[in-house]
């Protein structure tokens, strides 16, 4: 990337921090899905271009899974993924707690109160012991 493109990008960046900071004026945290769907079939042996992920019974580009998780990363704002329970199918689910620039402790604390409230975790069998 030349010089010139990463500053109009970051400039850009930079916009989309502001707006966030106004979010935040009103609001503590933000919750999303960590990700559009449940986990996905291994594809490893798909060629990248035709991997797909499925949500709500539509074939969705295999990077869509990141829509959620791209909020918060490039605008340097914390977040935190937890378990949050899982599909009928035993699927595991997941939310997002994204909260603003360098409120990190804030983020952590509403993980912890609302970890409270949802279904405890289950340990893959590989992990019990």
């Amino acid at each position: 990337m030349r010089h010139r493109d990463w500053l109009r990008a970051n400039e850009d960046r930079e916009k989309l921090r502001t707006r966030w900071a106004d979010y935040f004026t009103t609001h503590d945290v933000l919750i999303t899905p960590a990700v559009p769907a449940p986990a996905v079939d291994d594809q490893t042996t798909t060629p990248l271009p035709d991997r797909y992920i499925t949500v709500d019974g539509e074939k969705r580009p295999y990077f869509d899974q990141t829509a959620w998780l791209n909020l918060a990363g490039h605008v340097k704002l914390p977040a935190v993924v937890m378990p949050a329970g899982r599909t009928p199918g035993g699927l595991p689910l997941s939310v997002q707690i994204i909260g603003p620039y360098l409120a990190d402790r804030t983020v952590v604390d509403v993980a912890r109160h609302l970890a409270r409230h949802l279904p405890a975790p289950v340990r893959p069998p590989a992990f019990t012991t």
